[in-house]
């Protein structure tokens, strides 16, 4: 795979006495550089293949550009509304955008489709703008969205959003920008930093309820991450200590316990 670096360069234009973006992109190591996008953006975003490139703009609402061909694949047109979250699936089909004051929208790159929670008419599970972040499962069935003071699952079907659960904890809720899903998608974890440590939260999506929490690190957690086989889970914060969890093993006892 290659590793592709951008560089958003500020260009002066002549006409209205204005400024335009361009996003450069280079092919690392060499340095070669490979396109050029003329396009604003204020968030852009590599899907997992590293085959497009997603780029959001207030002016131009978000487009999905195919890297090798360079040209526009798909885009949302929702201008003047600035997108604070951008996030492929795993699986690269599908493209979830948060906007300020509005509802996540996901889109269906091959069919060019929209899906959006806005569909979904329970005041309770709409989505505002005290959307924190958001994240796929690991099959890109299901999208999970963490708000101040509640996660909603979303199932994300053939024919549109539905709306799964919502975690509710008994207390605050994790402060911090870490939202993830276990390998096999059966479970959440979420992280609180207490001022003193951090709770890493396991939610289990079938029951909704806390399966247990790991204390950890002096500092605030500024990495969660899973090994690609799943069976082992590495936290690392400012404090310089960096946390290995055999996963498989805390698995196994969570099912006892149950």
């Amino acid at each position: 795979t290659l590793l592709m670096l951008m560089v958003i360069r500020l260009y002066p234009i002549v006409r209205n006495v204005s400024q335009s973006n361009e996003i450069k992109l280079w092919v690392l190591p060499l340095g070669e550089q490979l396109s050029i996008y003329p396009q604003k953006t204020l968030l852009l975003r590599f899907s997992p293949d590293n085959k497009m490139i997603a780029f959001s703009d207030p002016i131009s609402g978000v487009k999905v550009w195919n890297i090798e061909t360079q040209t526009e694949i798909c885009s949302i047109d929702k201008k003047f509304a600035i997108a604070t979250e951008m996030q492929f699936s795993p699986n690269g089909k599908l493209l979830a955008v948060n906007y300020s004051f509005s509802n996540t929208v996901v889109l269906d790159i091959n069919t060019k489709r929209i899906i959006s929670t806005q569909n979904i008419h329970d005041p309770k599970v709409q989505n505002t703008q005290d959307l924190k972040l958001l994240t796929f499962s690991p099959d890109s069935t299901m999208l999970a969205l963490k708000h101040t003071n509640h996660i909603d699952i979303f199932q994300i079907n053939p024919t549109g959003m539905e709306f799964n659960k919502r975690f509710s904890p008994n207390g605050r809720l994790g402060t911090s920008n870490i939202l993830l899903f276990s390998h096999n998608g059966k479970m959440l974890l979420d992280v609180n930093w207490m001022g003193n440590g951090n709770d890493i939260q396991v939610w289990d999506l079938d029951s909704g309820d806390k399966l247990r929490s790991l204390i950890v690190h002096s500092d605030q957690i500024a990495k969660l991450v899973f090994s690609h086989n799943g069976r082992i889970l590495a936290c690392g914060s400012a404090d310089g200590i960096v946390y290995i969890f055999d996963w498989e093993k805390i698995s196994k006892d969570i099912e006892k316990r149950k």
